[in-house]
């Protein structure tokens, strides 16, 4: 089974809480339901869970880490989507999954993802090379393989709950 989820299915997606029929979707297409993915870090409450065989990673904030809630204890829920990782050239995936991007690959080099994307935001320096497209409400990181033209993962991340809301909805 290949799963497809588009570049603006997977921004639609982000912000969401463990309830919203959307998520309940994409759970149910993952064959879990949220109470199935366990906390990941005891200390900010996170849950998170890999999907070796789909080639995709989903993580899940308290919205009490995202935005100021007079008081709420983290922990508490409701949980919002914060990112999602499409996993290609990594060992242990799959590979399965389709590039959210159109007209993009796992296989595409830095030139091609430009060329669609238009400039970085911003560019790392580390071994796996990650660049980052800022986006109202959302941020999308691409990091390489040390293969050039083999991309490793890309993750969309939550940037601003409040900002998604109203750029999305």
């Amino acid at each position: 089974m290949i799963l497809e989820i588009s570049h603006s299915d997977a921004i639609d997606l982000l912000g969401r809480d463990q309830d919203d029929p959307k998520i309940k979707n994409l759970l149910n297409r993952l064959g879990v339901s949220f109470s199935d993915i366990k906390i990941s870090d005891k200390d900010i409450l996170n849950r998170s869970m890999e999907f070796k065989k789909l080639s995709l990673s989903i993580n899940f904030e308290d919205i009490g880490q995202l935005k100021k809630i007079p008081l709420h204890d983290i922990g508490d829920a409701p949980y919002i989507l914060e990112d999602l990782t499409f996993w290609g050239n990594e060992e242990g995936f799959s590979g399965r999954i389709d590039f959210p991007v159109t007209g993009l690959t796992f296989n595409s080099n830095f030139e091609e993802v430009v060329t669609k994307l238009g400039q970085p935001t911003k560019r790392f320096e580390d071994s796996t090379r990650p660049v980052a497209w800022l986006r109202e409400g959302y941020k999308l990181v691409i990091q390489w393989t040390e293969d050039p033209r083999k991309i490793r993962n890309i993750t969309y991340w939550l940037t601003d709950l409040e900002e998604k809301s109203k750029a999305f909805r």
